[in-house]
């Protein structure tokens, strides 16, 4: 395996390795698709800069450099060995560095970030605060890796769930997201809206009949359908494909609600960025979905932009 602290390069797929579980589930996840897809595979890891002015206090400041330093090329050594006992080509690459903003930096030459969900912290905490700044501020696709969860290689998955957030979003999103996913055996593609009628309601002022409120779901999952099988040339031959548009007062709850009841071995969610104060507050759907998913989370980055009223 190749070893390089080389500046910035096409990097194909970068995972995160931090040495913990869950970092080294997604480096076994990132060789899969590395090899399936013939892209390169980069292995990085990140001694965080702030170690110096710790080291200060014991050293002068040249040492306490130097010493950081010996830090990384350590761990640099440590990766190579850990990778070849794995049987996994890639290169290593350990920086000294802000660990957010190294990662990055770096995933700017990536077509695929990967992270553990959760660091050394334990499975029970949830999604780091470092693995949702890189899904909202990524410039490449991210991968979210948890331990403990199932993990197949993703060309061999069994059920994979794609949430599209707007209809007219379905074709983009569905064909970005089917070269990740390779051979799935099942791929459900879900649009999970707030009911149409409560805005009609509103405006007219007296509760839709029963027979309009079928007749606006039944439309949703027409126009649904229509526009995914545009993107259905590009999903693989051997899946099973179905289509659902589902109306709930909550779209991360509704969305939550099916994957709990699929129980899918991933979960592909867009992001466009923050476009309302919502978002800024609160999180954007791909970001909530991250946190709360009980399997593996794909987040396909720079989607067309869908105005909001």
């Amino acid at each position: 395996m190749e070893s390089s602290t080389q500046g910035p390069q096409a990097l194909g797929i970068l995972a995160a390795f931090d040495f913990s579980a869950c970092a080294q589930h997604g480096a076994k996840v990132a060789s899969a698709l590395a090899t399936r897809l013939a892209l390169p595979l980069t292995l990085l890891h990140i001694v965080d800069d702030e170690v110096v002015g710790l080291l200060d206090s014991v050293f002068d400041h040249g040492e306490s450099v130097e010493t950081a330093w010996g830090l990384c090329e350590t761990a640099e050594i440590t990766i190579r060995e850990w990778a070849q006992a794995q049987q996994i080509s890639a290169r290593s690459e350990a920086q000294l560095a802000h660990p957010l903003e190294a990662i990055l930096e770096a995933a700017e030459h990536a077509e695929l970030l990967v992270l553990g969900r959760t660091g050394h912290l334990p499975a029970a905490a949830g999604v780091s605060a470092m693995a949702l700044q890189c899904v909202r501020r990524a410039s490449c696709d991210v991968l979210l890796v948890g331990d403990g969860l199932p993990q197949p290689a993703l060309e061999a998955r069994r059920v994979a769930v794609v949430a599209v957030d707007t209809i007219p979003n379905a074709p983009e999103l569905v064909r970005r997201a089917t070269r990740w996913l390779g051979a799935s055996l099942a791929i459900d593609i879900v649009h999970v809206y707030r009911p149409p009628w409560r805005a009609a309601d509103n405006e007219a002022g007296v509760p839709l009949a029963d027979d309009e409120r079928a007749r606006l779901v039944a439309q949703q999952q027409r126009d649904l359908e229509q526009l995914v099988a545009r993107a259905l040339p590009s999903l693989p031959d051997k899946a099973a494909v179905s289509v659902h548009a589902i109306a709930a007062e909550s779209v991360v709850g509704g969305l939550l609600r099916y994957v709990s009841a699929r129980q899918p071995d991933l979960l592909v969610v867009g992001r466009r960025g923050r476009r309302r104060l919502r978002d800024v507050l609160l999180g954007t759907v791909a970001e909530r979905l991250n946190s709360a998913a009980p399997c593996n989370v794909l987040t396909i980055g720079h989607l067309s932009p869908i105005e909001h009223d």
